[in-house]
């Protein structure tokens, strides 16, 4: 099954694309700059706390990856989750630091790196990413700066599984022309507001996986909740 599901990516994906894609390692560091808060390399792993609740006494901190040369992604996690919620949400943001990278570097670097990410996705989740990514690639284009994600909910799906919906706040980036360096103009208006992106997640293979993405855009009722 997941061999199939791998085929399928290594097709959607072009060289352009598979050169992009960051390990699944990438450290998280506090905001605050602080050492010594390390973040799951996949979706078994939560933070803050080993059964994925907050440390006695403590909330957790906002912890921050650097996705890309000029792109960092900073997530907000729960003030208190129980395990399945932890391990979406840990599978949500190893997603976002993989497809960040990607499209931090648009058309540059197309050789020499690994598309690990894409195994945290189902075939549909695959064919978004790709619609998404390409977009990217395929207008010399790049986003730089950062990627908040906050407001983390979770509801269980009727056919098993959970859906997890975040707040992504994209007002910190900006699309630069990876032919010029400057950046590119009209910028889109759907980045301007925070706005709900939600993922499906079912095990596949004993793991945890993005099985489809959704999305909802200001100034509809489901985003507003996202402003602060």
């Amino acid at each position: 099954m997941r061999r199939g599901i791998l085929a399928a990516a290594a097709v959607l994906v072009p060289l352009a694309l598979a050169g992009c894609a960051p390990s699944a390692a990438e450290p998280f560091v506090p905001v605050d700059g602080a050492a010594g808060t390390a973040a799951a390399s996949g979706p078994s792993a939560p933070t803050p706390g080993a059964d994925g609740t907050p440390r006695a006494g403590r909330s957790p901190r906002a912890e921050t990856v650097q996705a890309g040369p000029d792109m960092r992604l900073v997530v907000e996690p729960p003030v208190a989750a129980d395990a399945a919620t932890a391990g979406a949400v840990a599978a949500f943001r190893a997603y976002y630091a993989g497809s960040l990278r990607i499209v931090s570097l648009g058309d540059r670097d197309p050789t020499g790196s690994e598309t690990a990410y894409l195994d945290l996705l189902g075939e549909e989740a695959v064919r978004q990413d790709y619609d998404w990514v390409a977009s990217y690639w395929r207008d010399h284009h790049a986003l730089h700066g950062t990627v908040r994600l906050y407001g983390f909910a979770t509801e269980p799906l009727a056919q098993g599984g959970v859906r997890l919906s975040a707040c992504v706040d994209m007002a910190g980036t900006r699309t630069v022309d990876t032919r010029t360096g400057r950046e590119a103009t009209p910028r889109d208006a759907w980045m301007a507001e925070p706005f709900l992106h939600a993922a499906d997640l079912r095990e596949d293979g004993g793991v945890l996986r993005i099985q489809s993405f959704s999305h909802a855009l200001y100034p509809s009722e489901d985003a507003k909740r996202c402003l602060r």
